[in-house]
């Protein structure tokens, strides 16, 4: 009830979306923690290009961050870690999600998706997966991050959305 208050309607057409972009592109197949510097690449790139068309400064093209994004990624430590999701349809890579992640909670930070099926929500789709994967590795939450985006809008609880509530919501 109190992600329908929050405009979060729209939040329970995402297994439809799901289903139909399985149907028109190819199985969906969701990958919690890659490791693949090709997924890396087309996230970062997409990230790119959304900052391109907003006008906003675009941090990844600092090679001292590209750097340090490459070397996280390598992190797998108890309480810090570095988690690269990946929802694909068929052979297409859709969606991608580059974030932190501390012993209880994961933190969003760079998620992207591919334009070129944006009609699939596949960034949502991608969303609801990696919130269940993450609870089912223990994590308690999800830090959506600051900003006013409209999904952070609806998903969250305060600034938090708590993992237990989305999974209920897919």
């Amino acid at each position: 009830d109190g992600r329908r208050i929050a405009g979060a309607g729209w939040v329970s057409q995402v297994a439809r979306k799901a289903r139909k972009m399985g149907r028109e592109l190819g199985e969906l197949r969701f990958v919690y923690d890659s490791r693949d510097p090709v997924v890396l690449a087309q996230v970062l790139a997409w990230k790119s290009a959304q900052r391109e068309r907003t006008l906003t400064d675009d941090m990844l093209l600092q090679p001292w961050v590209r750097e340090a994004l490459d070397r996280m990624l390598d992190s797998r430590g108890a309480t810090f870690g570095c988690i690269l999701s990946a929802l694909y349809a068929g052979p297409h890579l859709v969606a991608g999600h580059l974030g932190l992640r501390s012993a209880r909670a994961l933190h969003l930070w760079f998620p992207a998706f591919d334009l070129a099926h944006e009609k699939y929500s596949p960034g949502l789709v991608m969303f609801t997966e990696m919130f269940r994967a993450a609870a089912d590795a223990g994590l308690e939450r999800v830090d959506l991050g600051k900003g006013d985006d409209r999904y952070k809008q609806s998903l969250a609880s305060d600034q938090e959305a708590q993992l237990r509530e989305l999974v209920a919501i897919s």
